[in-house]
Parts: structure tokens; sequence; C-alpha cells
């Protein structure tokens, strides 16, 4: 059994190896979707896995491998990784390979059929990244998304448009958004011309977010004001497992709390999100929160700061 010190210089090695199949694998395996519990509960179980804190919420089949969508905990802070495993379970393989009941670095034992296809897979992981830059460079936003109703800050002809894509209770989102918010906001008051849009798109790794989203449109619609902003400077991974939970009665809940609304689930049955669906088929969204800055993906938060300085 590893030790309490081994565990936890693991876990900072499986959060660390990051490597480009791992990060690139979601456009190759997204499509595939393997939701089966009992296999999801089998990867879970894995003595690696369970000693390092990683929760898995995915499983995709590429090949002779187990692709492993799961989010890993480093110091308190929630991370989505990528693990593969191969199907006989006794290698996981993130950039460098582990043994999955000891976690000892190992050259992996898998033949070289195997091989080949992982590469394989490299390859083509990165030809379809090569081609994503080149299509986001093409790409301009059909300006009928600068619209009132996802208008937050600003005014509809101003000069410069920033559109924001997220998902309510996505980590990377709560983390991004504010400083954004906050940055236009400073701008518009000294008297640049500068507007916030903003569309909802929540993630399937969040059960619960369609129902907070939902929230944030009908109470939005009937008038309160602020909601996007008082919901994306929240965390509500304070408040349950936003990874695991599907009580949506306990999400709106604490989305009432927040904006002192009475919703129930019924209130909600009639507000649509195929706006956010639209415009991530357009733009051909790969995750969350996306970004674009007058029709253009904008994914550098030093070009955005400089925009709001100049």
């Amino acid at each position: 059994m590893l030790k309490f010190n081994q565990r936890k210089d693991m876990r900072r090695k499986i959060v660390g190896t990051m490597v480009a199949f791992s990060v690139a694998a979601s456009s190759l395996f997204a499509s595939n979707p393997n939701i089966n519990e009992k296999l999801i509960k089998k990867i879970q179980d894995i003595k690696l896995l369970k000693q390092t804190n990683v929760k898995v919420y995915e499983v995709n089949t590429y090949k002779n491998f187990y692709v492993v969508q799961a989010i890993a905990n480093d110091n308190g802070q929630k991370i989505f990784i990528m693990p593969i495993i191969t199907k006989d379970f006794s290698t996981i393989i993130m950039g460098n390979a582990f043994g999955a009941d000891d976690g000892k670095l190992i050259k992996p034992k898998v033949n070289p059929s195997i091989a080949v296809e992982l590469n394989k897979a490299n390859a083509i992981s990165k030809m379809k990244q090569q081609e994503r830059l080149k299509a986001e460079k093409k790409f301009t936003l059909n300006p009928k998304y600068y619209n009132k109703e996802h208008l937050l800050l600003g005014y509809l002809n101003a000069k410069n448009k920033v559109l924001v894509i997220s998902d309510p209770l996505c980590i990377a989102c709560i983390k991004t958004f504010p400083p954004i918010y906050n940055g236009i906001e400073k701008a518009i008051q000294d008297g640049k011309s500068i507007a916030l849009f903003y569309y909802h798109y929540p993630l399937k790794m969040h059960p619960t977010a369609p129902t907070i989203a939902k929230a944030i449109k009908l109470a939005t619609k009937n008038g309160y004001k602020d909601v996007v902003k008082k919901i994306l400077f929240s965390n509500f991974d304070e408040e349950y497992d936003v990874y695991k939970s599907k009580d949506n009665k306990n999400a709106l809940k604490e989305f009432n709390k927040i904006i002192g609304t009475k919703y129930t689930l019924d209130d909600l049955k009639n507000i649509s999100l195929t706006d956010g669906v639209e415009i991530a088929k357009s733009v051909k969204l790969n995750g969350t929160p996306t970004i674009l800055v007058n029709g253009k993906l904008y994914n550098s938060r030093q070009k955005l700061q400089k925009l709001l300085s100049d």
C-alpha cells in the first residue's frame, strides 16, 4: 500500500503529466460515449485512482483502451483529466505510464499493435488540433448573436464586443468570468466603448447545470438584476458535488438562496437553452469558457487584458 507522502507525490504526478494526447483526446472520443455505470465503478475502484482521489464520471472506448474523463483533486483544486487505461486494467497512461495497483512508473507492457494504435491516435489528435487552429483563425461569429437578450454590460452598438459561452457550474468558468466582468465594467466606467454578452452552455459533466442555467434565464426574464453575475461569482461546488450530484431540486434550492427567488422545477419546464446549443455549434465549441472578441475566438487572457486597458 502507498504511504501518505507517496500518494501525495503520485497525485501530483497524475495531475502534472497532462500531455498533448490527453488534452486533445476529447475531440477523438467525445463522439463515442460509453456511459456504463458498472464499467465506471470498475475503473473507479482501480487502486491507484482511489488512492489519488480521482473521481470518474465518464468512460469512452477507443480500440484497446478506455479513455476516462475524470476529476483530480489537487490540494483542494479540482482539475479535469483524461487518463487512458488499457482494457486489461493493468496500465494507466498519462504521458508516463503507472502501474494500476502500486502507482510505480513503468514501461507499458503492451503489444506492438496497441503501441501503433496509440501513436496513430496521438497523430490524429495533433492533426485535429492543427485543423481546429486554422479554422479558428478563419472563423467570424454571425452578428445576430450580439442581441439584447444576451447583453450583460454596455450597449449593443459598442465598438468592441466580448461574448462568453459558459457553464454556470464550470470551475474554470467561475475563475475566468469574474475578472472579465469586472474588467469590462471598469472599462465602461472609464468611457470605453465595449459590451459583454453571455450564453449558457451546460456541460454533461455537471448534471444539474441545465437547471441552474434555466433558472438564470427565468430570473433574468422576471426582472431580477445581475443574475448571471451573482451565479458566476458563486461556487456551487462548495455546497454539493457538481460533478456527481443529480439532485436538481437541491441545486435549485441553492440558486434560490443566492438570487432570492422561490422557483420550483415545474417553473423551469418551458425555459429553453437552444440558443446556447446553436451558438456552440456555430463556434464548434470545445469546452467552457469559450470567449469571443469582435467575432473572433479569443483564448489569450493577456490579449483580452490589453483590449480592456487600451
